[in-house]
């Protein structure tokens, strides 16, 4: 749950980079945006690392083959 706490808390990190971004200060925009990145990435290679965070049930493995046939393409 921690790991999905803290890619939230990067997203919100993000929304202070647009403000940055529109009020042109560059030094502040780079800092914002790379720890944005760090943190999202952090959040995400531990969320898959993580064992027990990717684990499905066995019943939703068999609901996802009719979507796979079933699926013609765009």
């Amino acid at each position: 749950m921690k790991h999905i706490l803290s890619g939230n808390l990067a997203f919100i990190i993000a929304f202070f980079f647009d403000l940055a971004a529109l009020k042109r200060i560059p030094y502040l925009k780079q800092a914002i945006g790379l720890i944005s990145i760090f943190l999202f990435s952090y959040s995400l290679t531990m969320a898959c690392l993580d064992a027990e965070r990717l684990q499905l049930p066995d019943w939703l493995s068999h609901a996802g083959w009719p979507l796979l046939f079933g699926y013609r393409g765009w």
